[in-house]
């Protein structure tokens, strides 16, 4: 709904299937019954209302932004990472085509309950002692090391790599498993074969898609590298639960980059064939 692209949305799915790991160490994508799917199902109803509210004229178009205000609110209720991507969603509703009432009117929305649930929080955190777990620690290096080593999850393959130890490149990708070769292979043939239709997506979409995308990718992990406990437990490769997240982002904005290398770099170019590859 992002791009107006349908196209560009199966070559999401491909592009996601490829980010997406699991590992021994706190799965985030077959374990938890399926906490951070659902999570993230909720935000991209959220998203996709915002798009409907913005850019349609018809009637009861408010009761489908009331319906993304809804599964926002769940998912702030579900997993408290989930706030540090309301940035994201200000940023769509600014970028995406509409009047600036509509505009305020959604922000507005989905302000209210953001702004509950931190007060709610600050207030039941306040006079009691947390666990190392809900426990925050500030100390800039301790905390910078633990944001790269969560944020190195999401790089494909890492947790199969990193978790079998050191070991030289050719080893390490002649270890990765069958299926996930051939995603990365169907992707690669998916981009070649789309590129005309990737370079249609309007940059002011491709743009919009490429901020939510970073707000996926580096949100959630800041609440982990300022908790305690994960500060010594994180390693690399091997990230906590909001790594999830992370997997979207990457996949979000490998897309809006694809698009926007389609649209304004000549397909003769070597910074063309760079991109795509």
């Amino acid at each position: 709904k992002i791009t107006d692209s349908p196209r560009s949305f199966v070559l999401m799915l491909f592009v996601l299937l490829s980010c997406l790991q699991t590992r021994n160490w706190f799965d985030p994508t077959l374990g938890f019954g399926l906490l951070l799917q659902s999570v993230q199902i909720k935000i991209l109803i959220c998203i996709c209302s915002i798009c409907f509210f913005l850019n349609e004229q018809r009637k009861g178009r408010l009761w489908i932004l009331a319906s993304g205000v809804v599964f926002w609110s769940l998912a702030l209720l579900q997993y408290e990472v989930v706030v540090t991507l309301f940035p994201g969603l200000v940023f769509l509703i600014f970028l995406r085509l509409g009047s600036q009432h509509d505009k305020r009117i959604a922000t507005f929305a989905l302000g209210i309950p953001t702004a509950i649930y931190l007060t709610y929080i600050f207030r039941l955190r306040s006079g009691v002692t947390a666990s190392s777990t809900y426990t925050v620690h500030t100390d800039l290096a301790i905390t910078s090391i633990t944001y790269i080593k969560q944020l190195s999850g999401a790089l494909p393959f890492s947790a199969i790599i990193w978790s079998r130890g050191a070991r030289a490149l050719q080893t390490s990708v002649s270890l990765l498993p069958l299926l996930l070769l051939f995603l990365l292979a169907a992707t690669v043939v998916l981009v070649v074969s789309l590129r005309s239709s990737l370079a249609v997506v309007s940059t002011r979409n491709s743009f919009a898609l490429f901020i939510i995308g970073l707000n996926f990718l580096l949100g959630p992990g800041i609440t982990t590298a300022l908790s305690v406990r994960w500060q010594s437990e994180v390693a690399w490769g091997l990230s906590y639960l909001s790594v999830s997240f992370a997997y979207t982002g990457l996949a979000f904005v490998s897309v809006s980059t694809l698009c926007l290398v389609a649209k304004f770099v000549k397909p003769q170019s070597l910074t063309y064939k760079l991109g795509l590859s």
